[in-house]
């Protein structure tokens, strides 16, 4: 395929890919008011079950790189947007919390497959230029995730069976990556041993747990922000509308972390931008009104803009497995902070049961999450720096 600079055709389908990818795995959270009242849900179940999304669609990731070895990147990112988006449809024909969680499962694989090969393929597309390529391409996925709370909740508003209609776009552009999808920078295949996982982690442990860290509170808002915003006596479509806000804010964030990576120090920006939205994110929860939005835009702004210059920075320290390295900060991370979603539904069941107040407890359990913003900030400054994409690319050769 013919590139064209950054943005060549090559980075713009695998910026679809990431945008169709995210649309179809966001579609539980702005279901979330809608399965609570269907089946009952407590805080602890829709954590639980938010766990088994994010877990299915994360530690996928950092093996995903030897089905890109054996099979490809193509056929690997085809097969799993057809996952993603057929696991998605599901959710309008569930009966029950299990089929319900077994739809997740098979959503979260298909997002965990297409996620590290995408990052590497884009990475590998914009050369010297690997930071603004991966910020166009995680773009695209934020775009989707945007887009998933402003369109579900109004499908499922008229029919829940709807929602399988908004899978019809995903199944086309499907079709189009077989007819269309010939990535120019995917590497030859290889025998991939399990061993190199273990020696990717060594080199990438610190920014892996910053990154674990900075999305616990980035989690449990899309999580919980439709909960707290159905307590505050909003519609189901400005439900809708917040989590979009926080989206729209983190899809301009990426983009812009994309060219600010390529000019400035990686690890300060990710070191400032943690301090500021810790603060943000633990005023939100008890302001309201256009001040909320904004520590919230704020929040998700800064610390969605640091992921392109992570990822890069993975992709550099680890050149000869740039799948795993990619799946290392990316899913396998995100994986570990959608666990801490659990945990923290129990408390605020728990603070729930001893206030009688659920609205407080909502609010308390997003204020903890942004304190784990704190550790994080020591984590990014144990991060190794990395070499220069000249010297990244002698190694891998």
């Amino acid at each position: 395929m013919i590139a064209y600079g950054i943005l060549g055709a090559e980075t713009i389908l695998l910026m679809l890919v990431h945008f169709f990818g995210d649309f179809y795995g966001a579609f539980y959270y702005p279901l979330v008011p809608y399965f609570r009242g269907q089946f009952g849900l407590t805080l602890t179940a829709i954590g639980g079950l938010a766990a088994l999304l994010t877990s299915c669609a994360s530690y996928l990731q950092p093996v995903a790189w030897m089905v890109e070895a054996r099979l490809g990147g193509r056929r690997a990112v085809i097969a799993a947007t057809c996952a993603a988006v057929v696991g998605a449809g599901l959710l309008a024909f569930v009966w029950s919390p299990a089929s319900l969680a077994a739809a997740l499962l098979l959503c979260g694989l298909g997002v965990g497959l297409f996620h590290p090969i995408g990052a590497a393929l884009a990475g590998r597309s914009g050369a010297k230029r690997r930071v603004a390529a991966i910020g166009i391409y995680m773009f695209g996925g934020s775009i989707g995730v945007m887009l998933a709370p402003l369109l579900v909740p109004r499908a499922a508003a008229a029919d829940i069976r709807w929602v399988a209609a908004l899978a019809v776009p995903g199944l086309i552009f499907a079709a189009v990556l077989c007819m269309r999808f010939r990535p120019a920078t995917e590497p030859p295949r290889m025998k991939a041993r399990a061993g190199q996982i273990g020696r990717v982690f060594r080199r990438l442990w610190p920014i892996h747990l910053d990154v674990v860290l900075r999305f616990i509170p980035l989690t449990a808002y899309v999580l919980w922000l439709p909960v707290l915003a159905t307590l505050r006596g909003q519609s189901k479509a400005e439900v809708g509308q917040s989590l979009a806000f926080t989206m729209l804010a983190g899809a301009v964030g990426v983009l812009a972390g994309g060219y600010i990576g390529m000019r400035l120090s990686g690890r300060w920006i990710v070191v400032l931008s943690e301090v500021v939205a810790a603060v943000a994110l633990v005023l939100a929860p008890r302001t309201g009104g256009a001040l909320f939005y904004a520590m919230l835009g704020a929040g998700s702004f800064l610390l969605y803009m640091v992921t392109p210059i992570q990822i890069a920075v993975a992709q550099r320290l680890a050149p000869e497995t740039e799948s795993a390295a990619s799946g290392m900060v990316m899913g396998f991370a995100y994986g570990n902070a959608g666990l801490m979603m659990l945990p923290l539904g129990r408390l605020g069941d728990y603070w729930k049961a001893a206030t009688g107040d659920e609205l407080l407890s909502v609010q308390r359990v997003l204020q903890l999450s942004a304190c784990f913003l704190i550790p994080a900030v020591a984590a990014s400054l144990m991060t190794r720096s990395a070499p220069a994409e000249s010297d990244a690319a002698g190694v891998k050769g």
